[in-house]
């Protein structure tokens, strides 16, 4: 099966973009390599970054787009439990704050 194409950012050729692919089982998100020192350095703080991996930067404006490639794979993948993972917390957040 071929990469699922769900959206981008704008009309242009240079934008990001979400797509989905069932074999291997992925979610891919294009957009711009974050490559400020301090946002990595935060970033890798909560999650050690593995060679070959990347923070990519998406606009808010995609949250629609990749709600939707999300709601795909969970249709797909009825055994993927949806909940949230003891704790997790949002980058930037104090532990334990609502």
């Amino acid at each position: 099966m071929a990469l699922r194409f769900y959206g981008k950012g704008n009309k242009t050729d240079q934008c990001p973009a979400v797509f989905w692919h069932p074999a291997p089982e992925r979610i891919y998100f294009q957009g711009d390599k974050v490559t400020e020192p301090k946002l990595l350095d935060e970033s890798t703080s909560h999650s050690p970054m593995l060679p070959g991996e990347a923070v990519v930067a998406l606009p808010p404006h995609m949250a629609a787009i990749i709600m939707e490639a999300a709601r795909e794979f969970l249709a797909a993948h009825p055994e993927v439990v949806q909940r949230p993972v003891e704790g997790v917390q949002a980058v930037g957040s104090e532990a334990g704050a609502a």
